[in-house]
This record gives structure tokens, sequence and C-alpha cells, in this order.
């Protein structure tokens, strides 16, 4: 096996046995906002999966969970670990070689990048609640602010200390804040044409 290959399988390793291990402690601790948030939730989607996944499923009510990822082998160790796995719907959008985090090495199947955005917006019932954590989050996130329902919450982690995040602020204030992540309601009124031009913009931003 290729010494990249298996610094990648290693690295994959390393963050599942992280994962099960401290399923309950979501996002470093800084979990408050979404854990109550999400109590009443009957659909949830999820850019990005992992630990949420996990403790979604095991500790609320909600009926189905929506989730993408860009790595297979993390969506199905991810899928491994639950105890009610029929609860989750999880596509894989292929976007070729990648690194650390799911990241795509290069930009040769940017074509389906697009899929990965609209995922868990195609599916007969909407999300009320939506976790923004993978990749592509800038563009998620204002897809979903463009087409989500009025009401719907949004936490984007890793939010406060990445002001290249905050240009989304031109459409949205944040509703609460919880340490690294912020959470974001749909308002009633949106410039939806103006959200979705910003969001193609953005659509090729990894990060």
């Amino acid at each position: 096996m290729p010494t990249r290959l298996i610094k990648i399988f290693k690295q994959l390793w390393l963050a599942f046995m992280n994962l099960i291990q401290g399923k309950d402690r979501l996002f470093d601790g800084d979990d408050e906002v979404f854990k109550k948030s999400i109590q009443d939730i009957d659909y949830y989607g999820e850019y990005g999966m992992g630990r949420s996944t996990i403790w979604v499923i095991g500790n609320t009510r909600v009926k189905k969970v929506f989730a993408v990822d860009t790595s297979k082998v993390w969506l199905e160790k991810v899928r491994s670990n639950l105890n009610h796995a029929n609860v989750l719907t999880a596509k894989w959008v292929d976007l070729g070689r990648l690194a650390k985090w799911g990241i795509p090495i290069d930009y040769s199947k940017r074509e389906c990048i697009i899929n990965y955005v609209e995922s868990i917006w195609k599916h007969e019932q909407k999300p009320q609640f939506v976790l923004v954590d993978g990749r592509f989050r800038v563009a998620c996130f204002l897809y979903y602010l463009a087409t989500g329902a009025p009401g719907t919450k949004i936490v984007f982690d890793d939010y406060v200390n990445r002001p290249h995040y905050h240009l989304i602020e031109e459409f949205v204030e944040p509703n609460k804040t919880c340490g690294r992540q912020c959470m974001f309601v749909v308002p009633e009124k949106v410039d939806k044409e103006k959200i979705m031009n910003l969001m193609r913009q953005f659509l090729f931003v990894m990060e």
C-alpha cells in the first residue's frame, strides 16, 4: 500500500477512535445551543458527518437524518457505529482524492460540488435544523438560507474565529452564539436571487 494511503488510513482510524470514545461531547464542548435547539426537531440535515451524527440519532427524537460527506470510508465508519442506522440517509459525493478532513486535493471533479451543496435539500422531508460543518461551508450555508423554510435553524461550526465566513451576515444576523459556533434562523423574507448569486461565487471554496 502506498505510503500516502497508509497515512490517510491512520488519520481516519485515529479520528474514528476519538469519535467513538467521546461521542457525548460535541464541538470540543461548544455544544449547548446545538443540543438544546435540536430536541424538538423531526428532520435534521448535516454537511459533514461524525460525532454529531451519532449523538443526534442516539439522543434525540429525530425521525430522519439527512447527511452528506466527501469520504465514503468515513461515512461507512460513522454508519457502522449507529444503533439506529435506519434513521440515517447519507450521501457520499465523489469529489476525487482527498486530503485530511475530507478536503479534495484538486478540482478534477468540480462539476460534482453542486451535488454536495444541494444534497440534503433533495428529499421529500426538508430539514428543520441544519449543521454546516463540512466542506464548502459558505456555499452550503447560503444555499440553505435561500431554500430553507422560514424558521429553519442553521448552526455554523467554527464560525466565530473565522472572519472570512462573516460575509453571510449581509443577509442574516446570528441568533445565538456558543463558543466557536453560531446559530442562524432563516427569516420570513430573504433576497433569494442575491443569495444564490453569491452562493455560486463560493461554490469552489473548499473550506
